[in-house]
């Protein structure tokens, strides 16, 4: 079932919602474009076969640019952040959501396998290791886990710069160096990533939205709109239509 085409940056997604099955959540996506983007992930893990089609994928994480294969299966633990660059690329992805626990603590790739190839990537052993936090200054990768604490805070950003010891400007500026998003936007995208999972396992626009940390339902309809390019109305419609087809 289509969900939405929605451009982020210079690369646009089209989404599809598969039949959910053992509570997880299957999704069914395309990318096409050029430019850079970041998956944010905070109480869920990723776990999708993609192929590249056309173009380039890489990986600019700051211990250096690791470049994609041309096939792969990706994990995704929770408490990401996992930059990506397309290229002139065109990419199919096709994997899960799950709300339930990693057996891992960093992103990832496992070369020119699929999901049936690869059920457990993390026993794989030519699994490579995207590690978003290698290299990164520590009061910086502390900051970024301390904001998955502070979801709930109407200030996490000033909070989390705070409890390690840094100027928010300093915190700011180091942090998008590193990981491709402000805190701010990084805050965003994982309350956002976390409301869609819960929208799609059934909840309410309103429930979604508080259980995500948004503590104001115009601010969670923008967010959505902004990361998104969708309301959380179109998402529990899709759902419940899934659901009255099931």
């Amino acid at each position: 079932m289509r969900l939405l085409t929605g451009p982020r940056g210079g690369v646009s997604i089209e989404r599809l919602l598969l039949p959910s099955r053992d509570g997880r959540v299957w999704l069914d996506q395309r990318f096409r474009g050029e430019g850079t983007l970041t998956i944010v992930t905070h109480r869920a893990f990723v776990l999708t076969e993609i192929s590249v089609c056309e173009g380039a994928l890489s990986f600019p994480l700051a211990s250096g640019e690791i470049e994609a294969p041309a096939r792969f299966v990706l994990a995704v633990p929770p408490r990401s952040a996992l930059p990506l660059r397309f290229e002139c690329a065109r990419l199919e992805s096709r994997g899960v959501a799950d709300l339930g626990a990693a057996r891992f603590d960093a992103p990832l790739l496992v070369p020119g396998g699929s999901l049936a190839d690869v059920p457990d990537p993390w026993l794989a052993p030519d699994a490579i290791r995207l590690d978003p936090d290698r290299a990164v200054p520590v009061r910086v990768r502390r900051a970024r886990q301390a904001l998955h604490d502070l979801l709930m805070h109407p200030a996490p950003v000033g909070s989390a710069a705070r409890r390690v010891g840094l100027a928010a400007e300093t915190l700011v500026r180091g942090f998008a160096r590193a990981y491709g998003v402000s805190p701010k936007q990084y805050c965003q995208r994982a309350r956002v990533f976390e409301a869609v999972l819960r929208l799609l396992s059934g909840a309410q626009v309103v429930e979604a939205g508080l259980d995500a940390g948004f503590s104001d339902v115009g601010r969670f309809y923008a967010a959505f709109r902004r990361v998104v390019g969708a309301t959380p109305g179109r998402y529990a419609q899709v759902k419940n239509r899934q659901d009255r087809s099931g």
